[in-house]
C-alpha cells in the first residue's frame, strides 16, 4: 500500500470516526414508555421504527422504549411526561383522556359500528384531535390503537344483571368505565393495568375487558372462561412526545419522524386488524368460548352507551364535538 496509501486510509478512518462520534455526541435520545409488553404487536412496531429513525437519521435521533409498565401506568407515564423525565409515550386512550380528554369521544361505548366508521371520523376530525393536543404541550407522531375491546369473564352474560353478580375491573382514571358501569348498576374494582392479571389470578376480580391480542399479550386470557361476541368499544391509544423534547430535533430530522411515524401507524393497523381474528381463534383454542349476547341485552346496554354519551358532555368532551362526531359517523351510514 506503501506509506502514502496508508496515511490515507487512517485519514479516512479518522474522519468516519470523527464524524460517528460527533453524531453520537449531538444526538438526541427521546425516552418513550408504553404498558405495552415487549414481544407484543405493538413493541415489535415501535422497535422497527425506532431502527428506521435512527438509521434515518444517522444516528442523530434515538428512540429508547420502555416497555411492560417498566415506567409504571399511565397515569405514572403522564406524570413523568410532565415533570420531564420521559420524552414521551405510547399511550392508550385512557392516557390520552389524562391529557386531554376530548380525544376520549372516539372510546365511547357502543359508538362504532366498524373499521370504516372509525378511519373516517378519526380522519375527518384529525386536524381538531391534534390541535387539542398541541395545545395540552403534546406532538401526535402516530394512532396505535387496542383494536375491538371485549367483555371478558368466569361466567357467561345472558342479561344485564348478571353483571351486578361478578367483580369487574374499572381502570383506574377512566371515567367512561365508570359511567357505563354506574348506568347499568354495578360497582367496579378500581385497579391499573400492571394488577388486572395478579387480580384475575386472586380472585380480587373475575371480570375484565380488552381486545383479544391485549388479553393475550397481557396473559389475562389464561384466567378467564368466556367472552363477549359482541364488542363494547373500539380502543385506540397513540404515539405523543413532548413539545419541549420535540424541540431539541431538528426540523429535518422532525420530519423524518414524522414520515417513519405514518409509516408505522399504517403497518401496525393493518397487522392489528390482520391479528384480531387470529387472537379470537387463540383465545378459543385456550378454551375461552365467545358467547352471543341475546338481542334484548343488546338493546338494554346499547341504551345504557347513549346514556353515557350524555353523561360525559360537557364534562370529558365538548358536547359540540360530540356532536360533529355523530355527524360524521352518519356520513358512513347513509
Amino acid at each position: 500500500m506503501g506509506v502514502r496509501g496508508g496515511l490515507a486510509l487512517l485519514g479516512v478512518v479518522w474522519v468516519l470516526a470523527a464524524g460517528r462520534a460527533a453524531a453520537a455526541e449531538g444526538a438526541v435520545e427521546l425516552r418513550m414508555a408504553t404498558v405495552a409488553p415487549q414481544g407484543s404487536a405493538w413493541a415489535k412496531a415501535f422497535d422497527k421504527g425506532a431502527r428506521e429513525v435512527e438509521r434515518e437519521t444517522a444516528g442523530r435521533v434515538k428512540l429508547k422504549y420502555f416497555y411492560g409498565a417498566a415506567q409504571g401506568g399511565e397515569r405514572d407515564v403522564v406524570r413523568k411526561l410532565r415533570q420531564g423525565t420521559l420524552d414521551g409515550a405510547a399511550v392508550t386512550a385512557v392516557g390520552l383522556g389524562l391529557i386531554k380528554g376530548s380525544v376520549r369521544v372516539l372510546e365511547l361505548p357502543f359508538l362504532f359500528r366498524s373499521d370504516a366508521e372509525l378511519d373516517h371520523v378519526r380522519r375527518a376530525m384529525q386536524p381538531e384531535l391534534e390541535q387539542e393536543l398541541d395545545d395540552a404541550g403534546f406532538v401526535l407522531l402516530g394512532w396505535g390503537d387496542v383494536g375491538w375491546i371485549h367483555f371478558l369473564s368466569n361466567r357467561p352474560v345472558t342479561k344485564v344483571t348478571d353483571l351486578a353478580q361478578m367483580k369487574i375491573w374499572a381502570w383506574l382514571d377512566d371515567p367512561i368505565v365508570r359511567a357505563l358501569l354506574r348506568r347499568i348498576g354495578v360497582a367496579g374494582v378500581p385497579l391499573d393495568v400492571p394488577d388486572v392479571l395478579s387480580s384475575l389470578q386472586e380472585g380480587v376480580i373475575d371480570a375484565c375487558y380488552g381486545s383479544p391480542l391485549a388479553a393475550l399479550a397481557f396473559g389475562w386470557h389464561g384466567e378467564v372462561r368466556y367472552a363477549a361476541d359482541r364488542p363494547i368499544a373500539y380502543g385506540v391509544g397513540a404515539l405523543l412526545v413532548r413539545k419541549e423534547s420535540w424541540a431539541r430535533v431538528s426540523e429535518a430530522d422532525q420530519a423524518v419522524v414524522r414520515t417513519i411515524s405514518r409509516k408505522m401507524e399504517a403497518e401496525l393497523q393493518k397487522a392489528l386488524r390482520a391479528g384480531h381474528a387470529r387472537a379470537k381463534k387463540a383465545m378459543v383454542k385456550a378454551g375461552i368460548k365467545f358467547t352471543a349476547t341475546p338481542p334484548a341485552t343488546v338493546a338494554e346496554l346499547e341504551e345504557a352507551g347513549r346514556g353515557v354519551w350524555e353523561d360525559l358532555a360537557d364534562k370529558v368532551y365538548s358536547r359540540a364535538l360530540l356532536d360533529t362526531l355523530l355527524a360524521r359517523i352518519a356520513e358512513v351510514r347513509k
